[in-house]
């Protein structure tokens, strides 16, 4: 696994600074100190995606590929003109929130929530049973 952006770099250039850095802060160690960093580095979260990350990867790329295109338009409030574009602005921010770290957890808590629920449930025992089946292979 390796490091993995939760950001896009591209939107991140766009608010970096004119030596092209980034102020970057820590949200899991809050009192650190900042520092600045390109947007290479920004945004990144370790095994952010566990499982069929390349193929995430790829959606992500497809979408960034578009992206300075729409936000050419937007930048002359000229957006809606394309719809193609629109798309795309639609995509990145729907690939931002379920990259997001809040996301992750809220999904990560539901799993865990459900999967003790159905284990104190006698009636799904063969589904408790499958499931393992299945982590086991994994």
């Amino acid at each position: 696994m390796h490091n993995q952006h939760v950001n896009s770099k591209l939107l991140m250039k766009r608010f970096a600074s004119t030596s092209k850095m980034i102020e970057s802060i820590s949200v899991v160690y809050p009192h650190a100190k900042s520092r600045m960093i390109g947007p290479r580095e920004a945004g990144k979260v370790k095994d952010f995606v566990p499982f069929a990350s390349a193929s995430m990867e790829r959606v992500w790329d497809e979408v960034e590929q578009r992206l300075p295109h729409a936000l050419a338009l937007c930048d002359r409030d000229a957006l809606y003109d394309a719809p193609v574009a629109v798309a795309t602005i639609r995509n990145a921010i729907a690939l931002h929130l379920a990259r997001s770290l809040q996301t992750r957890e809220l999904h990560f808590r539901a799993y865990h929530e459900i999967r003790a629920t159905l284990s104190l449930d006698p009636r799904m025992s063969r589904v408790r049973d499958g499931a393992s089946e299945i982590e086991d292979a994994l």
